[in-house]
């Protein structure tokens, strides 16, 4: 009913069209090209509702959007991680997984320490989410990769949408890059404007005249992750 049943083969067609064109990115490359340069308008150039219609869909309904399969084969830019990252992200998320668990996922023991704990907003995804965001303001890091075809543009400017009553900034607002596999980081800083009572969302975009690198952005009134 809710279509992932057409939704599966086709992600999972286009992700096998980059691997086959791009053999040395990993799975999380792909998924930051499927996710990054998505749809998020209608064919009316509209933000996409819901089915309900006359409410407009947010990250909870759609994700990052709908699927644009030309762009995603040259995304500009991807957020990479490994293994060590999502081991660093589950040991310090909120839902208290136990070293069993763990055990169970890996096929191997792993312990936790504070060292290697990794703040569940920290986690180098395309989209960031913030629970409990409360007087303060948080930053959040995050690296990209380059990942053009030659000749196009390797400087990216940032372009932001403010989620109702938050301030995002991001610092750099500008990234160069010199060859392709070349990094850069950045910090977005998040921070209340007034009391929430109610999830609210925007996103943050690098963008060229070639590329367009979209990331949502959740910020939740409880302490609940994606």
């Amino acid at each position: 009913m809710s279509g992932t049943s057409m939704a599966t083969p086709l992600v999972t067609g286009v992700a096998a069209l980059l691997k086959a064109l791009y053999p040395h990115w990993s799975p999380a490359e792909i998924k930051s090209a499927l996710m990054t340069t998505a749809y998020n308008l209608d064919n009316s150039k509209k933000p996409i509702q819901t089915d309900s219609g006359n409410v407009i869909a947010t990250p909870y309904d759609i994700g990052s959007g709908l699927l644009n399969p030309n762009a995603a084969l040259n995304p500009g830019l991807v957020y990479d991680f490994d293994m060590e990252d999502i081991v660093s992200y589950l040991c310090s998320s909120a839902v208290g997984i136990t070293q069993r668990t763990l055990q169970g996922l890996l096929g191997y023991q792993i312990e936790c320490s504070n060292n290697s704990q990794l703040p569940h907003y920290d986690l180098n995804y395309p989209l960031i989410e913030v629970s409990n965001l409360r007087n303060k303001t948080i930053s959040v890091y995050r690296t990209v990769t380059y990942r053009g075809k030659y000749g196009d543009p390797t400087d990216f400017q940032v372009e932001i949408e403010n989620p109702k009553g938050v301030s995002i900034q991001v610092k750099p607002s500008t990234l160069s890059f010199q060859r392709d596999g070349s990094k850069a980081t950045f910090r977005v800083d998040i921070t209340p404007l007034q009391p929430l009572n109610k999830d609210v969302f925007g996103s943050y975009t690098w963008f060229n005249n070639v590329h367009r690198v979209r990331s949502p952005v959740a910020v939740q009134t409880q302490n609940t992750h994606f």
